[in-house]
């Protein structure tokens, strides 16, 4: 905590919120002593933990995050069916609790720093968020992340251009990147589900605002940590999501597939967060657009999208990446990349 600046309203708030969690935490995890299959009473102690630990991490608590984390993993990893919460886990779960209460008091106290959870505890807890069949036993390490590859990703790896460099953070935020990398990563796969659900005319006022909500919570955790090109995407996408609540159908067949390739480049940077480095993919003509969009609704011929257009088909005719650049011009030079191509141009 030491070296930043917290609005005392803010950090107020969040003691307030904070606590109420507590409090309910500790009372579900003894009811859920008696009837550990309870999955409604899982989902809502996993909801409580994630919600504590999204607030830490914007407020740069990093110990309170550390153990926040690693608790709700586990009880993640207990949703999914990976794990049966017993005496030993329902232990480690009430002394995680008893950590953050401490941390809490701390905070109210005006401490410069946080007591940190034991190394044995969050390893332990660590262990038992990945399934692992004896997370109690004393030489439980810590499990690291596997490399990720950004083949994997949905939509493809990067898209052509722009540019990647190594990650460089200040020390005070450079213990929270790993807990937000995970959380982003969720929070981009709701996103996902919830925008391909817009074109439900009678939901999509419902699931508008659900986007919006996420979208301003997403800015929120990633203005903390100054990634500025991120920052744009995810504030386009709220302001996209409050066009869709009262778009026609017509308008959605311009405005989804924006959407769409705007998830799409978060979802490149959040691969290249979780390998050390910052991905500043192109953009070209998709946000000006998709602002256009937001604004008036006027979509120009020249760059209108046909029918069931995916993200490939976006990123060509908004310029993001050059259709044209791999084909060459006919005798053997590229096309001038800052030219964006037009639909239906075959030469």
């Amino acid at each position: 905590m030491a070296g930043i600046e917290i609005d005392p309203e803010i950090m107020q708030e969040f003691l307030t919120e904070c606590g109420e969690l507590l409090e309910s935490l500790e009372g579900d995890l003894l009811e859920l002593e008696s009837n550990n299959t309870d999955t409604d009473l899982i989902n809502k102690i996993f909801r409580a933990l994630h919600t504590i630990k999204g607030s830490a991490s914007f407020l740069a608590l990093t110990e309170l995050v550390e153990i926040a984390h690693v608790a709700e993993t586990a009880l993640n990893a207990a949703r999914n069916g990976e794990i049966v919460i017993e005496r030993p886990m329902m232990d480690m779960l009430l002394k995680a609790v008893d950590v953050i209460k401490q941390q809490m008091d701390e905070i109210q106290a005006g401490s410069d720093s946080l007591t940190k959870a034991e190394p044995e505890l969050v390893a332990a807890l660590a262990a038992a968020g990945e399934g692992k069949e004896n997370p109690y036993a004393p030489e439980t390490a810590v499990p690291q992340p596997a490399d990720s590859d950004p083949s994997d990703t949905p939509g493809g790896g990067p898209t052509g251009g722009g540019s990647t460099r190594e990650l460089a953070l200040d020390p005070s935020k450079a213990d929270l990147l790993g807990p937000f990398v995970e959380d982003l990563e969720s929070q981009l796969d709701k996103l996902s589900d919830q925008i391909e659900m817009l074109m439900d005319e009678a939901a999509r006022p419902t699931l508008a605002e659900q986007i919006e909500d996420l979208g301003r919570g997403l800015s929120a955790t990633i203005d903390f940590f100054e990634f500025d090109s991120m920052l744009e995407l995810a504030d386009s996408l709220v302001e996209a999501a409050a066009k869709a609540a009262k778009a026609e159908s017509v308008e959605m067949d311009q405005l989804l597939p924006r959407m769409r390739a705007v998830l799409n480049l978060l979802t490149q940077q959040k691969d290249g967060l979780g390998e050390g480095t910052l991905v500043e993919p192109p953009k070209g003509e998709l946000l000006d657009r998709l602002r256009t969009l937001v604004e008036n609704g006027k979509v120009d011929p020249a760059w209108v999208l046909p029918e069931d257009a995916d993200e490939q088909t976006v990123f060509e005719i908004d310029g993001v990446v050059d259709e044209h650049a791999e084909q060459g011009n006919g005798d053997g030079a590229q096309a001038d990349p800052s030219v964006p191509p037009h639909p239906g141009d075959d030469s």
